[in-house]
């Protein structure tokens, strides 16, 4: 797979049309779409996939395009059972304007909701940006957080964080775990984004704080979890928070999943959150982040 993805950036590249968009579609400036490929797709499978992302052979370069192998997916996903034989699952990304967070689609991807992939991607780091997964088969996207941080980080042109992408990818697949009990992909989503929104929010280092905040959650969201998730979903937290994330970078990639807990009035005020008032809030948060980045700007200059 490698030596024909690499015979056809080469091909891209010599190729008068190697870096134009094709007709009818405009790729803005500084919107290079970034592409993770499988590393077992059969030539047809790639060019289904492309299809399915709505790219063309042309958007491919040396510098935009990451190949993810069934090894890396075994390591990342600590060789779950639900992996699907070779690697196939492939994504793009594309930079959004500051401030307007994260977004996903998804296509042939069972199981993983699009939620579910805001949070885990949030917790790696991604901010505004837009991730479209896609598979030519119907697979449970267990390596989809590595698939994006590989296009993320060539886009931004750092190293990717192993031990980072690892806990994300947990916390992908225990989204799953409790989905597969609740029947409710986007619940479950819902309530590991609260959860973690709560423990970042409160710096609440005490496992027995972050399981009480998870059962209570669980509760006024009159959803089923096993202890045994609770358990494992609270510690997963307490880990996250090791990495003394931004916590408002975070919350605000994040914000379309907090927008059910909204509809149904979750009261969350114990821990100093006031869901009613989160439209005003994330306006402002918005405006921070906008200011900061002209601020950033201006200073490079």
């Amino acid at each position: 797979m490698q030596s024909r993805i690499a015979a056809m950036l080469m091909a891209a590249f010599t190729g008068m049309a190697a870096m134009l968009a094709p007709e009818g579609m405009v790729i803005k400036e500084g919107n290079t779409p970034y592409v993770t490929l499988g590393d077992d797709l059969t030539e047809e499978q790639t060019e289904s996939v492309l299809g399915m992302l709505e790219l063309e052979e042309d958007h491919l370069t040396e510098d935009t395009v990451e190949v993810l192998t069934a090894e890396e997916e075994q390591v990342y996903t600590d060789g779950h059972p639900e992996l699907t034989e070779g690697s196939i699952i492939s994504c793009s990304v594309r930079a959004r304007e500051t401030g307007e967070g994260i977004g996903v689609e998804t296509v042939n991807i069972t199981g993983s909701v699009p939620e579910m992939y805001i949070n885990s991607l949030a917790t790696c780091g991604m901010a505004d940006a837009d991730v479209r997964f896609a598979s030519p088969e119907e697979d449970p996207g267990l390596s989809g957080v590595l698939s994006a941080m590989k296009a993320y980080s060539k886009m931004n042109g750092y190293a990717l964080e192993p031990d980072v992408v690892q806990m994300a990818t947990r916390e992908l697949i225990l989204q799953r775990n409790i989905a597969a009990e609740s029947g409710d992909g986007i619940a479950a989503a819902v309530f590991t984004g609260l959860l973690k929104r709560v423990v970042l929010t409160n710096k609440m280092e005490e496992f027995s704080s972050i399981r009480y905040a998870a059962t209570d959650i669980a509760r006024q969201m009159k959803l089923g979890i096993r202890d045994e998730d609770i358990t494992e979903i609270s510690s997963l937290m307490g880990e996250i928070l090791t990495l003394n994330p931004d916590v408002k970078a975070v919350m605000l990639q994040s914000d379309p999943v907090y927008e059910p807990a909204r509809q149904q009035h979750l009261d969350l005020t114990d821990y100093g959150i006031d869901l009613e008032n989160d439209g005003t809030f994330f306006e402002k948060l918005r405006a921070f982040f906008a200011k900061h980045m002209e601020e950033s700007v201006a200073e490079s200059m």
